[in-house]
């Protein structure tokens, strides 16, 4: 997935995210600041104002909503989970690590490191993407202990972006990585994972997504959506090979999560999926 590619994906996550945020019974989850900080993410370019303006018109909006749901079934309410359970993982990392780090790759235009360094929090914040996804997000995210690290992976090596972002090997770190690997070659896609344990010598966390081997789970329309922005997924894998997989590049695998255990975590909160994602699902691991 190139820069534009990236960027283009980000448009459409974030006006997913937002178009919810106006919708009864999502109105109150979505915190106030980042539904403000994502719009002013859209408002840097022509095409993020053009999708701005989708969520600025109550007509609009809710043709997005209502077309979301048929073509996506379940997928707005995966996105609101999915991104609930990170933002119980960051915060329960820092607070078990008051000198942790937290390195975003793939970062995309989500919001929750620039909410956290507005909040107050002086841990050191990572976020790497393109260069042209992470110059929308400088504008609005001025704090000195927010880093946006601009890079093509495929090109610039993991090491050294991390070098010249100022994290630090001997501090504990936890490394996000949403909708990333599975775009990847899996060699390549466990190397990395490799290296970033390799890199940090203190304690070490990471959580992931990933996507089903069995094609079964996967609708046409979410096939379709994939070879529109020729970003189709490079590996599958179930839930228990997984662990194994990991085992072997230096994580222990602690947690497994899909739509249907964010539904049980937070069914209080959020209503009955009508349709449950079920081809991807989130992972929690540790260094050994």
């Amino acid at each position: 997935m190139k820069d534009n590619q990236s960027l283009y994906t980000a448009f459409q996550v974030t006006l997913t995210l937002l178009a919810q945020s106006k919708k009864a019974p999502f109105t109150d989850l979505i915190p106030s600041d980042a539904v403000l900080l994502a719009s002013q993410y859209l408002s840097q370019t022509k095409e993020g104002k053009k999708h701005l303006s989708i969520f600025k018109s109550p007509i609009k909006r809710w043709c997005l909503n209502t077309l979301t749901e048929w073509w996506l079934p379940g997928y707005p309410s995966f996105l609101l989970m999915r991104k609930r359970y990170v933002e119980q993982k960051v915060e329960a990392f820092l607070e078990a690590y008051p000198n942790g780090q937290v390195v975003n790759i793939g970062a995309g235009l989500d919001t929750l490191l620039s909410r956290l360094a507005r909040r107050g929090i002086s841990n050191r914040l990572i976020e790497i993407d393109y260069p042209l996804v992470m110059d929308l997000k400088k504008t609005y995210s001025l704090h000195h202990n927010l880093i946006f690290s601009g890079a093509d992976l495929s090109q610039t090596p993991i090491e050294r972006v991390l070098e010249d972002s100022g994290f630090n090997p001997k501090e504990p770190v936890l490394f996000l990585l949403e909708g990333v690997l599975m775009y990847l070659p899996e060699a390549l896609a466990f190397d990395l994972l490799q290296t970033l344990a390799r890199l940090s010598e203190s304690s070490t966390e990471l959580l992931f997504s990933a996507v089903r081997e069995d094609e079964r789970l996967f609708s046409k329309n979410v096939k379709r959506v994939m070879e529109k922005n020729n970003s189709p997924f490079q590996w599958g894998k179930e839930l228990a090979p997984l662990a194994s997989r990991l085992s072997g590049v230096g994580f222990s695998l602690q947690e497994q999560a899909s739509h249907e255990e964010f539904y049980e975590q937070f069914s209080a909160q959020f209503p009955m999926p009508r349709v449950f994602v079920l081809y991807e699902y989130y992972n929690y691991a540790v260094k050994t």
